[in-house]
């Protein structure tokens, strides 16, 4: 499905979107770039090409125009998923604190205990989430 337009003997660039079925892009494809463009392509304008790009997550395509997407909030569990993600990644990187010949005092190994232990109470009001700060 490959087209070019032939002006003045310059190639003008085609660009395609291909939609899912809430009008989300999927994938984009240019004749600079493609050989190959999908049947299902939508040929847009550069500037609709660019709206969406430019705009990626708050656009979508309705009815042969982009249009303005607003996604909606994160469940809950999608938050908790989030959340303990970001909070497992945390403790990982403070393991070394906990080894027994860790370069660290007593008193700065306490400060890094009491950080992980805030960490792993994180989940306990998800709608109140303070993270805590990382000690020295």
């Amino acid at each position: 499905m490959t087209e070019k337009i032939v002006e003045d003997n310059v190639d003008k660039i085609i660009k395609y979107g291909v939609f899912d079925e809430d009008g989300l892009p999927l994938a984009y494809y240019s004749t600079d770039v493609h050989d190959d463009i999908p049947e299902e392509s939508i040929k847009l304008t550069d500037e609709q090409w660019l709206d969406l790009v430019n705009n990626a997550g708050l656009r979508k395509w309705d009815n042969g125009s982009v249009v303005e997407h607003i996604p909606a909030p994160p469940t809950m569990e999608e938050r908790l998923v989030s959340i303990r993600a970001q909070r497992d990644h945390l403790l990982s990187a403070s393991d070394w604190t906990m080894i027994s010949d860790s370069p660290l005092t007593s008193a700065d190994q306490k400060a890094w205990k009491a950080y992980r232990k805030a960490l792993r109470d994180i989940t306990d009001d998800v709608n109140n989430i303070v993270w805590p700060t990382k000690p020295e």
